[in-house]
């Protein structure tokens, strides 16, 4: 009987592994996870807020343009008018291009809107309003002659300055029927200057030896490689006197009727500046006033009674954006030899 029973428990079947435990010694991997299933993002949320930002940036845009248009309309949509024409910044021939193309005062952009204004039969005068250090002798020399044939077309022009009308700016206005300045304006700085700067000694110490071919003796006249000759500096000093005459003749010319003579001129002519006071003694200045004493002033010219009506010149949508509300003017400054934002090696620019 107890043979029968260690049988029968020999033969009973074993005892099942443990888990994770394989038969001969091995061990079962763990169960894999169930794989989750990638949640994909909408891209619904971004453009949403793209559409949004890109709503209120043409929202904005739209709005300055529009507040500046309405800013500088014209009072009254009928009758008689006196037209304001701004020359801001320094002066040059053309503009430098893009969004913030109003940072000067092109000469050609300003002939156009003098222009403009003289072509409208309802404007019956213009004030130009100027604000700057000056610049190109010849883009100056193209907006007093443009002024000039104006007034000969028998439309008065007044001018009004504002902070500074130095050098170039003073070169144009001088060609205006009557000047008007405030005490603390800056105007006057008749003359001419050419810069240039010799960086040899610099290049020597630093070991850069730039080599220059040219056609002429005479080619790399202002080039930084070296300083002028004696034969150069005689050429230069002809160019700046020649220019700077035709500056002084053409003020003189202007203004002889105000009582200028060419030896009070001469006085004053050696690239001083002067305040806008002073420049009335000089006779270089008609009248102490504000811009709206000028404008008052031109409307006395052309025969309209008690406060004229004001015209601007129509801008283009980026320039209007550029002198709208966000105020992106030119900083000014007096653009004479030691200013700290002066500009170094260009042509010709009066002072």
């Amino acid at each position: 009987m107890d043979d029968e029973q260690n049988v029968a428990s020999s033969q009973s079947p074993a005892p099942p592994p443990p888990s994770g435990v394989v038969p001969g010694g091995g061990v079962m991997p763990p169960p894999a996870a169930p794989v989750a299933q990638a949640r994909r993002s909408s891209p619904w949320p971004w453009i949403f807020g793209c559409g949004c930002l890109g709503l209120i940036g043409v929202f904005i845009l739209f709005w300055s343009a529009i507040a500046a248009l309405v800013s500088s309309g014209s009072t009254k949509p009928f009758g008689d008018k006196v037209a304001v024409v701004y020359v801001t910044g320094a002066i040059v021939s053309s503009p430098e291009g893009g969004l913030l193309s109003a940072s000067s005062a092109s000469s050609e952009g300003i002939i156009r809107d003098l222009r403009a204004a003289d072509s409208d039969k309802s404007v019956k005068a213009i004030v130009l309003r100027i604000n700057s250090p000056g610049g190109s002798a010849s883009a100056s020399q193209e907006i007093y002659q443009e002024v000039i044939r104006i007034r000969r077309g028998g439309k008065p022009v007044v001018v009004s300055m504002a902070d500074l009308a130095a050098s170039g700016g003073y070169y144009v206005a001088s060609a205006a029927d009557e000047i008007y300045a405030n005490n603390g304006t800056i105007t006057g700085s008749i003359g001419v200057i050419m810069q240039s700067t010799d960086m040899s000694a610099l290049f020597k110490k630093i070991g850069f030896n730039p080599q220059v071919v040219k056609s002429g003796v005479h080619k790399d006249m202002f080039g930084p490689n070296r300083s002028l000759t004696e034969e150069e500096n005689k050429m230069a000093k002809a160019m700046i006197l020649d220019i700077y005459h035709q500056f002084v003749n053409d003020v003189f010319e202007a203004r002889k009727s105000k009582g200028l003579t060419m030896p009070a001129l001469m006085k004053i002519a050696d690239g001083r500046v002067l305040t806008g006071g002073q420049a009335k003694a000089a006779r270089l200045v008609d009248q102490i006033g504000t811009f709206q004493d000028a404008i008052r002033a031109a409307g006395k010219r052309a025969g309209i009674s008690g406060e004229p009506p004001l015209w601007k010149v129509k801008r283009s949508f980026w320039e209007t954006l550029a002198e709208s509300k966000f105020n992106i003017q030119p900083k000014v400054v007096i653009n004479m030899p030691g200013a700290s934002e002066e500009v170094g090696l260009e042509s010709l620019r009066t002072r």
